[in-house]
């Protein structure tokens, strides 16, 4: 360990010594910082997503540079022999070296720690997936540093070392790129042995024992043909039978980490691990659930990679369930297989691969059927992985209870038209009816009745009715559009619904006009332009973009944000969602002109101001001062997990509540004046480089002192 350390020392001293430290990590900081700040503001989210995705193309040239000298500058020398006059084994001095320019790299990763620092003073960033996203860049430039040392092992000339390096590293960073067009019999293959496979998992916040024992084998399998290809002496570091044996290691180790694997979910709320109501639900369950899983062998890439993640998440479920889910991987290959495959209600896909050089069609089913008892569910295609734990659980819940609840929805007055897949969701749970309450009855056994953006008035009867409901101990949501929106003209009209009155006796009122806020939605304008059709991008008040949530009610605890388009405020009742700071009221809306600018007056009421509001008693009641959160057009991620939500609320069935949520990861930087977003992009571009150029010049003035009084 001793000789280790010293050619550590030595090694490190060396490149601190010269300028080429000091060039290489004032390049890395200078550029990642540049392509941190230009994605920054156009995403608008708490992420460093554009600095992690640019730093392994940077890796390429900037690894091989700084390892291309290590031995090969030795050989070519002849300091490699007054090494051999030492007793120092040559294994040492790969190690030591191999640390030495591995230490430079993680130096240059470990100066953009200032750009996670920097966004959590602008908005909600997941330190979870920043650890492990830095545990990624680490293993890969370990990695990478492995074939530099490989390479500089197998000559005299630094250039030569430099081009294999980079060659071999291009290699590993492109074939996750190509995985389109290769082959569906390897693609698995060629899939685990790219880079961006396992960076993709650590990037998402997920430490996965596979992603470690692949980074550790590409530096064991490099570092051993280093050792067998270096030779100081006329014996080799480490013999052909050596090197097998390691070989042969690395291949079963790969093997079997492929069926034996850890995770360990680093994200906030856990997102890409089992929630406490999956794991709650499967262990209660009185008989086992049968789940059968039809999916095509040897699928081409992207469809692999949903396979591979129905098997991981379904060996999460059977161990947590302990053993009371059960699973069976079927491929459909032949006739008879695919027959009952399409009996049990799983569709075919028709998938593209490459065949013989030559896209082709291929047929493949991807979709489950759960068993439970002499009930059956079934998810004829698996289309969005990040849902499919709801989509599992949503099930088991559905063939386990007892009873479905009933969610009545008012007709009769223009309301807003539910989205056909929301409608589809919802009947996964509950029954769904709608009625008119001013010519129908309120169904007695309805659990909840949700009222959504009506534009004409309810009768007198249809108000008393739906009082009646909510005295009965229904909940009831309240949906309300304050103005109707010609967007032909951009002219809005106010709306008049008869539930003023009934809102008050309960404390709640919605102010008179709408809510904008600077905090707001970016919306696209398409204009003519003589012969051409021109599309602009212009933030709009009228689309506030709300962050201020309630953590402690249920409905909003998972989201980050959400948009509530034409949106009153509400009065009354414990808020759950809020405008920011920087919102005002409107009461002349007759022009809504997105090209407009619109500021807030003196004379207007400003925010924050409450969005949307509960109560508990006489039952549940939610009061949403818009509608258009759940329309088509403006139906986002967030807005319908909102949705949902409040259903499941409403029901008292808040068990799949914290499910739904954990796909909605969108994390949007506060508001932000153009001075600060001058001022980060300033600090984070160049302050890391300054700090270096400082010591680099205190540490030369240092060395020049020392070097005077000798």
């Amino acid at each position: 360990m001793k000789n280790i350390r010293t050619i550590f020392l030595r090694e490190l001293r060396g490149y601190f010594n010269s300028l080429t430290a000091y060039i290489v990590l004032c390049a890395w900081v200078a550029l990642s910082g540049w392509f941190f700040v230009s994605g920054l503001f156009l995403s608008n989210q708490a992420t460093i997503d554009s600095f992690f995705n640019f730093a392994p193309l940077f890796f390429l040239f900037f690894i091989p540079a700084i390892s291309m000298r290590l031995l090969a500058e030795e050989e070519r020398a002849g300091t490699s022999e007054i090494l051999a006059t030492m007793p120092i084994r040559d294994w040492e001095i790969i190690t030591g070296k191999y640390l030495a320019a591995l230490t430079l790299v993680v130096i240059g990763i470990g100066c953009t720690i200032i750009y996670p620092i920097t966004i959590k003073f602008m908005g909600p960033i997941d330190f979870g997936v920043v650890v492990s996203s830095y545990i990624g860049l680490v293993l890969l430039a370990a990695g990478f540093a492995s074939v530099g040392i490989f390479a500089s092992s197998l000559t005299k000339s630094q250039v030569v070392a430099f081009i294999v390096s980079a060659v071999l590293c291009f290699i590993f960073f492109m074939l996750g790129k190509v995985l389109v067009v290769v082959p569906s019999t390897i693609v698995s293959v060629v899939q685990y042995l790219s880079v961006d496979y396992h960076l993709e998992s650590l990037g998402r916040g997920v430490i996965d024992s596979r992603s470690v024992i692949y980074f550790l084998s590409m530096i064991a399998f490099f570092l051993s043909f280093a050792f067998y290809f270096y030779r100081r002496t006329k014996q080799r570091v480490l013999s052909g039978i050596a090197v097998s044996i390691v070989l042969g290691i690395i291949v079963i180790l790969n093997f079997l980490s492929y069926s034996l694997f850890v995770r360990f979910d680093l994200t906030s709320g856990n997102v890409y691990s089992l929630s406490k109501a999956s794991i709650k639900m499967v262990r209660k369950l009185e008989d086992p659930v049968i789940v059968s899983a039809y999916i095509t062998d040897k699928l081409p890439f992207p469809y692999n990679v949903r396979s591979k993640y129905v098997k991981d998440i379904l060996t999460e479920y059977r161990t947590k369930s302990h053993n009371k889910l059960k699973f069976d991987f079927i491929d459909p290959k032949d006739e008879k297989v695919k027959i009952e495959a399409q009996r049990a209600g799983i569709f075919p896909l028709q998938v593209t691969e490459v065949k013989e050089g030559e896209y082709g069609v291929k047929e493949g089913y991807m979709g489950l059927t759960i068993l439970y008892n002499e009930k059956k569910e079934v998810i004829p295609v698996i289309e969005d992985i990040n849902s499919l734990e709801y989509d599992i659980t949503s099930r088991i819940k559905k063939l386990t209870s007892k009873e479905m609840k009933q969610i009545v929805f008012t007709k009769g007055h223009n309301e807003v038209e539910v989205d056909e897949r929301l409608i589809t969701k919802l009947r996964e749970q509950y029954k769904i009816a709608t009625i008119n309450p001013d010519s129908e009855l309120i169904p007695f056994d309805a659990a909840s009745l949700v009222i959504l953006g009506p534009k004409t008035a309810f009768s007198d009867t249809g108000v008393l009715r739906i009082k009646e409901a909510i005295a009965g101990n229904r909940t009831c949501a309240f949906f309300v559009d304050p103005i109707e929106v010609d967007f032909d003209r951009f002219f809005g009209t106010k709306v008049t619904t008869g539930l003023d009155n009934l809102l008050s006796m309960y404390g709640i009122r919605l102010k008179n006009g709408i809510v904008l806020d600077i905090q707001n939605q970016v919306v696209g304008i398409t204009m003519q332009r003589g012969s051409f059709r021109m599309q602009n991008f212009v933030p709009y008040p009228f689309f506030p973009k709300v962050t201020d949530f309630s953590r402690d009610n249920s409905i909003v605890r998972g989201l980050e944000s959400m948009v509530f388009p034409f949106v009153a405020a509400v009065e009354g009742g414990t808020p759950i969602a809020k405008s920011s700071k920087r919102s005002w009221i409107k009461k002349e809306y007759s022009s809504l002109n997105p090209m407009q600018q619109y500021l807030p007056t003196l004379d207007e009421e400003k925010g924050p101001f409450n969005l949307a509001t509960y109560i508990d008693k006489p039952s549940r009641m939610i009061v949403v001062g818009s509608a258009r959160v759940v329309e088509g057009r403006y139906a986002s991620a967030a807005n319908i997990a909102f949705f949902l939500n409040t259903i499941d609320w409403l029901a008292q069935d808040e068990d799949l509540i914290a499910i739904r949520s954990k796909g909605v990861s969108e994390r949007p930087l506060r508001p932000t004046s153009v001075g600060k977003k001058r001022a980060v992009k300033v600090i984070n571009t160049l302050l890391p480089s300054i700090c270096l150029i400082v010591i680099g010049f205190v540490r030369w003035k240092r060395r020049a002192k020392r070097v005077y009084e000798i």
